[in-house]
């Protein structure tokens, strides 16, 4: 039995023709639902299949395209990703969801080696927004390019801009001077992790890694 068949059965007061347009369950909410269902499943090729299918139906809602364009870049289709991204994020630029839009297209963007459009996105990201997010995915692009001066600065904002209770612009920082081998400024950035947030287990974890004791003593007050 087909879903209009049993809707037809549920509700024989409405005239069939009024269900009609709807073929079977296939609405556009239905299809990303069961997008949403294969792509947890990281089944991406079927999430990619059904997100195609919402869009087609209902092209006019940013979320099929966001959907799409996530399912195309872990697919690694990083063309049809970058379009149906900004398709999404052009539609409604200040969702909750932009930031993990931006993170996306700044992935689809750096899988096709274009260094000047994944520095202007960046840029305009940092420009339109100015969160701490927005400077650490700058940062953490940066990396990726080599352009490490750059990066340090992008750190530095994000840490200038980062919430009292937020310590993930100081832990970006330990992980950076980490990978370039300085310990002194790893320690540095760790110690001000910990006066953000003493509790952190895994703060603490890794100063003991570099020998330092997690105690009051350790905690170092963030500098403007």
């Amino acid at each position: 039995m087909t879903c209009f068949q049993r809707t037809v059965m549920l509700m024989p007061g409405l005239a069939v023709l009024a269900l009609l347009p709807v073929t079977g369950c296939e609405t556009a909410p239905y299809l990303r639902q069961r997008g949403i269902e294969a792509y947890d499943d990281a089944r991406y090729e079927r999430a990619e299949k059904l997100f195609g299918e919402a869009v087609d139906i209902d092209p006019g809602a940013w979320q099929g395209h966001m959907y799409l364009g996530l399912a195309h870049l872990q697919r690694e289709q990083f063309i049809g990703a970058q379009h149906e991204l900004e398709l999404a994020l052009t539609m409604n630029p200040d969702t909750d969801r932009s930031p993990e839009i931006l993170d996306a297209l700044a992935a689809a963007i750096y899988g096709q080696s274009d260094a000047a459009a994944l520095h202007a996105l960046l840029d305009q990201a940092c420009a339109n927004y100015g969160t701490t997010h927005d400077y650490l995915r700058q940062a953490r692009f940066l990396i990726k390019l080599g352009d490490l001066d750059n990066a340090r600065i992008a750190l530095g904002k994000a840490a200038s801009f980062a919430a009292p209770a937020d310590p993930d612009a100081q832990l970006a920082i330990a992980d950076f001077y980490e990978s370039v081998g300085n310990t002194e400024k790893v320690i540095h950035a760790l110690r001000r992790a910990l006066y953000i947030d003493p509790d952190n287990r895994h703060i603490q974890q890794r100063l003991r890694g570099y020998g330092v004791i997690p105690g009051p003593t350790a905690a170092l007050a963030p500098t403007p």
